[in-house]
C-alpha cells in the first residue's frame, strides 16, 4: 500500500503514518484491510513547511492524531458497502473499550440516494476503489473523527435528548473504565416519555424512583446491532443482572419502484422487555454503543400503582372519597379500571369531599369517574358515545370541540 499512497498524491499522509510509528501497516503486504483516505490539505501544508517534531507534534488535524489515523484503517477486505453494517477498525486502545473491543465504524445506504454510502452518519465513501495485494483503498469526502462521548456523539436534532438530560441530571455521563467492557446506553425517544403523561409527572417529583429507572438503562458491555446473544448474562450500573437475548431481525421495505430501502430492525429481549433496535439510530460514542427507542421501559421489581401517581398530584381527597365507599380495588393492576381523574383544585372549589353531606351524590360522582374493563378505556381514546361508567346504566359521551379539546 505505501508505494499505491505515493502514487495516488499521498506522500504527506504516508510520512504521517511513519511519525505515527505505523509504518507495519502499508508494508506488510499480508494484511486484510481497508483504509480510508481523506485528502487534508491542511494536514499536507504543514507537513510540508515544518521539518521539526515539535511542528508536527503540535499539528491541529483530524488526520494527524495516531487514534485517528487508526480509525481509517478497517479490518478486512473486500467489504460490501452496499450492506448496512458495523465494521471495525484498527483503533483499540480507547479507555473504556480496552484492547479486546476496537472502535466499529457504521456503513449504512443513504435513504435519499441508495447509491450513496454513509460512514458515521456524516461522512461519504467515494466509490472508486484502488486494490493493492490485500489492501483496498478508499477515499472519503470529509475528515473521519473517532467517536467522542456520548453528548457530542448524539446530533442536535436527536429525538432522544430528554434521556440525555436524566442522564445529566443524575451524572450519569462520565463513563469510567469498566473492565474493558464498555457500555451500551438504552436512550427512549422523548416522545415515548411524554407518553407516559402522569406517569412522567409522578417520576419527575420522585427522583429516587427515575434514578432507578435511567440507571437501568446503562448496561455494562457491548449490545450493537449486530448481537447474537441467546440469554446472555450482562450487569446494569446498579448491578443487577440483566439478561439479553436477540430474538430476530425484521425487515421493511420503505418507499417503491427504484426507491425501495430495506429498513432492518434486530429484535432483543432485555429481561422481559421487547426492545427494536436498528443500526440507523445507533449512535456510536467513544465509551460504547447508544440506542435510541421507543418506548421507556421499566425494571422487572418496579410497580408503580394507581394510587401512587394520584398521590403525587396531591390528590389525597380524591383517594379518601375511594376508600370511604370500599372502592379502593381499582388501585389494583390486575382490576384493570381507569380513572377520569378531577383535579384536586377542582375538588375543593366543588366543595366535593367525604364531609360533604349529599353522600349518594358523592357516591354517583366518584363512580362516574370510574371505567371499568379495557373495553370502557378504548370507547374513551376513541372518543366514542356511550362509555360505561362504574356507575349502572349511566354511560358518559365524549366529543370533540372545535378548539380540538374533548
Amino acid at each position: 500500500p505505501r508505494k499505491y499512497l505515493h502514487g495516488l498524491n499521498e506522500t504527506m499522509y504516508v510520512e504521517e503514518i511513519d511519525y505515527r510509528s505505523l509504518s507495519e501497516l502499508i508494508d506488510n503486504k499480508e494484511i486484510k484491510q481497508t483504509i480510508l483516505v481523506y485528502p487534508d490539505p491542511d494536514l499536507d501544508l504543514v507537513l510540508a513547511n515544518h521539518d521539526e517534531d515539535v511542528e508536527r507534534q503540535n499539528i491541529i488535524s483530524f488526520g494527524a492524531a495516531k487514534n485517528n489515523i487508526l480509525y481509517h484503517f478497517i479490518s478486512g477486505n473486500n467489504i460490501d458497502f452496499s450492506v448496512n453494517q458495523l465494521v471495525y477498525t484498527k483503533h483499540c486502545n480507547n479507555a473504556v473499550l480496552g484492547s479486546n473491543n476496537c472502535q466499529r465504524l457504521k456503513i449504512t445506504r443513504s435513504k435519499k440516494d441508495k447509491d450513496k454510502i454513509i460512514l458515521n452518519d456524516n461522512i461519504e465513501l467515494l466509490n472508486e476503489k484502488y486494490t493493492i495485494g490485500n489492501s483496498d483503498i478508499f477515499f472519503i469526502n470529509d475528515h473521519l473523527t473517532i467517536p467522542t462521548n456520548l453528548e457530542s456523539s448524539l446530533t442536535a436534532f436527536s429525538k432522544c435528548t430528554k434521556t440525555l438530560d436524566f442522564l445529566n441530571f443524575f451524572h450519569l455521563l462520565k463513563f469510567k473504565p469498566n473492565g474493558n467492557k464498555g457500555y451500551t446506553v438504552f436512550l427512549p425517544t422523548t416522545s415515548s416519555w411524554n407518553e407516559l403523561d402522569l406517569t412522567l409527572e409522578y417520576l419527575i417529583t420522585n427522583e429516587q424512583v427515575l434514578f432507578e429507572v435511567i440507571k437501568n438503562f446503562v448496561i455494562n458491555g457491548l449490545v450493537y446491532d449486530d448481537f447474537k446473544g441467546i440469554d446472555e448474562n450482562f450487569t446494569n450500573i446498579n448491578n443487577d443482572i440483566v439478561t439479553i437475548s436477540k430474538i430476530e431481525n425484521i425487515t421493511d421495505n420503505i418507499g417503491g419502484n427504484d426507491d425501495n430501502y430495506e429498513d432492518e430492525h434486530t429484535l432483543i429481549k432485555l429481561n422481559n422487555s421487547v426492545i427494536p433496535i436498528d443500526l440507523e439510530s445507533e449512535v456510536l460514542f467513544n465509551g460504547g454503543v447508544a440506542h435510541c427507542i421507543k418506548e421507556v421501559y421499566f425494571p422487572d421489581d418496579l410497580v408503580i400503582t394507581t394510587k401512587d401517581i394520584i398521590s403525587s398530584l396531591n390528590n389525597e381527597e380524591f383517594i379518601k372519597i375511594v376508600n370511604f365507599f370500599g372502592l379502593d380495588e381499582i388501585f389494583e393492576p390486575s382490576m384493570n379500571y381507569s380513572i377520569i381523574l378531577p383535579s384536586a383544585k377542582s375538588l375543593s372549589m366543588e366543595n366535593i369531599s367525604t364531609t360533604m353531606p349529599n353522600l349518594r351524590f358523592l357516591e354517583e360522582f366518584i363512580k362516574l369517574h370510574i371505567l371499568p374493563g379495557e373495553d370502557s378505556l378504548n370507547k374513551l381514546l376513541n372518543c366514542e358515545d356511550e362509555i360505561p361508567t362504574l356507575l349502572n346504566g349511566t354511560h358518559l359521551s365524549c366529543r370533540e370541540l372545535s378548539s380540538g379539546d374533548f
